[in-house]
């Protein structure tokens, strides 16, 4: 999402010779980022790319509105649970996100970037 980048790589993985599990792909979310188009945003990135990214990141604390963090990674978590997405992550993230994030989490962000 954050680089606009999805449907050329979903086409550049799908033609390459190398197959798909031999590339490890990660996207971001957009900013900022409603709760309201959060999961749809999400899915769409899916469609664009043509599979499931290996990792989906929250860019950075700032993508959820103010106090909404936790919501966000919520619904990480449940894509994650629906099949939907493989891992959930996080980049730029304070100690004090982190915190608002693990606090009640069901998955723990496997990387902060």
């Amino acid at each position: 999402q954050l680089y606009g980048t999805e449907e050329a790589t979903g086409q550049v993985v799908a033609e390459s010779e190398v197959s798909k599990e031999d590339v490890y792909v990660t996207d971001k979310s957009d900013q900022p980022m409603p709760l309201d188009q959060a999961r749809d945003s999400i899915l769409e990135s899916i469609k664009k790319l043509g599979f499931t990214p290996d990792l989906f990141l929250i860019h950075n604390p700032y993508v959820a509105p103010a106090g909404e963090l936790k919501a966000l990674w919520k619904i990480l978590e449940e894509l994650k649970t629906e099949g939907k997405l493989k891992s959930i992550g996080v980049s730029n993230f304070r100690v004090q996100d982190l915190e608002a994030v693990l606090d009640g989490a069901k998955y723990k962000p496997v990387i902060n970037q």
